[in-house]
């Protein structure tokens, strides 16, 4: 028989790995030009021509050799750049999966390095077809081990589901930004047999596996009744779970709770349980200077998971909430008769009162003190402590107009830069409005159509800083 068609199944499977030292002058240079950018160039090995690995088909299983360059370009200087920062550029660990022809996962290599340094490796690989993920910063045990093991399908592995992680878990700048591959196939290498890996030059597109968020508050108008100060804001339904890798199917970005629904009498699958509690609101935790400002520069970073929704609802759709300070133009008494003064004491931050008609519209008119019950006519008083404002912003992408999931789908390695651009009134007077007298932001069973108190201009910009680039 053919030894070159007989197929052996080990089952002890060893690699050699093979550092390249190069001489001091190189290295010199080397790290001269790592401090523009940082790569790792890898190769993999099969143990022979003969070898299955895990029961997956290595095909005419050729030995060869085959690198992966992932290259970053510099960081950006300030945190609301579409640029990466330093924290956002990081890279301490790699690991990539590496499917054969028939989409078997064959090999899962493994490297670590300092920031800002570079390693070269090499592995042995067989020739052929072969697909790669990549996985950067991946915290440990994000997958389980049955998740990853050799001899998953590929099919089955673009499925896989993260575990419910901790806020702030994927940007911890400790441990570095979690990054994936940003497009929903794995790369595909044909590779040949030889001896040199710069031969099969394999180049895998990453990015954060996180979108990114910042907000300027830069209103050209806010109308007749009132002004809105000391602006901030948190994100709001950021899911717990994420899939691995980006996971379409018929072209949509699916996400794990894409299918979930509620009913009517606020039954369903759509839970508070699946994101995130409510976080701190931008610059809680500065001494000074911690409301938004008119240019992103001097504005707070945050980030969020993606969020793709059959139906995009209140309930599960990202969003910003608002909170400002709203100063009413003028204000009256409870009887609505005597009109209160600024001069008088009408400054920022003082509680006022407004009516909600029975119709469930709001009245213009302000009170410093409670409305009496004529005054109401039969409606309710809503008091807003301290001139607290709330209001909702959903995250989307305004270009697209006539696809409701599209457009409110939050994608990761994705920056919006949110741009308040005018207030024409006061929003809710608390976050949810649980309590007769609270009005709420968001009704959970509602579908977005956007409109609110506030209106912004979102700008999707992708981030920069990861290159791919080969043959280092």
């Amino acid at each position: 028989m053919d030894k070159n068609k007989m197929k052996i199944v080990k089952t002890t499977v060893t690699k050699q790995n093979q550092l390249l030292i190069k001489n001091k002058m190189k290295m010199r240079n080397y790290f001269k030009s790592a401090l523009l950018a940082s790569a790792f160039i890898v190769g993999f090995a099969s143990c022979s021509n003969d070898d299955e690995i895990g029961g997956a088909d290595l095909g005419d299983a050729v030995q060869t050799m085959v690198q992966v360059a992932i290259t970053q370009s510099g960081p950006a200087t300030y945190a609301g750049s579409a640029t990466a920062t330093t924290e956002e550029s990081a890279v301490n660990k790699v690991e990539l999966y590496i499917f054969n022809k028939s989409k078997v996962l064959e090999a899962v290599e493994k490297t670590t390095f300092a920031t800002g340094t570079a390693e070269t490796m090499k592995f042995k690989l067989t020739k052929g077809i072969h697909y790669f993920y990549a996985a950067i910063n991946a915290p440990d045990n994000l997958l389980t081990s049955e998740q990853k093991a050799i001899g998953v399908t590929l099919d089955s592995f673009k499925k896989n589901l993260t575990k419910a992680f901790e806020e702030g878990e994927l940007n911890n700048p400790a441990n570095g930004f979690f990054m994936t591959n940003v497009t929903n196939e794995p790369v595909l290498a044909d590779l040949v047999e030889t001896e040199d890996p710069q031969d099969n030059d394999v180049q895998i597109s990453v990015g954060r596996a996180m979108a990114k968020v910042n907000v300027a508050f830069k209103p050209e108008s806010q109308g007749v009744l009132g002004k809105l100060s000391n602006v901030q804001y948190k994100v709001h339904n950021n899911p717990i779970k994420m899939y691995f890798m980006p996971f379409y199917e018929s072209g949509v970005l699916q996400t794990p709770f894409f299918t979930d629904e509620v009913g009517e009498d606020g039954s369903g699958t759509i839970t508070s349980a699946n994101y995130f509690p409510n976080l701190q609101y931008s610059g809680e935790q500065e001494n000074t200077d911690k409301y938004l400002k008119e240019d992103f520069e001097k504005s707070f970073v945050s980030y969020a998971i993606e969020n793709s929704n059959a139906v995009p609802r209140e309930g599960n759709s990202t969003f910003l909430m608002i909170r400002g300070t709203y100063t009413p133009a003028k204000t009256f008494d409870g009887n609505g008769e005597n009109e209160i003064l600024d001069v008088n004491g009408n400054t920022t931050g003082d509680s006022f009162w407004r009516i909600k008609a029975t119709d469930g519209t709001f009245t213009d008119k302000f009170y410093r003190d409670k409305p009496t019950t004529t005054v109401a006519d039969g409606g309710l008083a809503f008091k807003y402590e301290n001139g607290l404002s709330y209001y909702a912003l959903w995250v989307g992408d305004n270009s697209i107009e006539k696809n409701p999931t599209a457009k409110y789908t939050v994608k990761r390695n994705n920056f919006y830069k949110v741009t308040i651009t005018s207030v024409s009134g006061p929003g809710a007077n608390t976050e949810n409005g649980k309590d007769e007298g609270e009005e709420g932001v968001t009704d959970p069973k509602e579908e977005l159509d956007a409109k609110t108190q506030i209106q912004a201009t979102i700008t999707v910009l992708p981030w920069t800083v990861i290159d791919q680039s080969g043959g280092i």
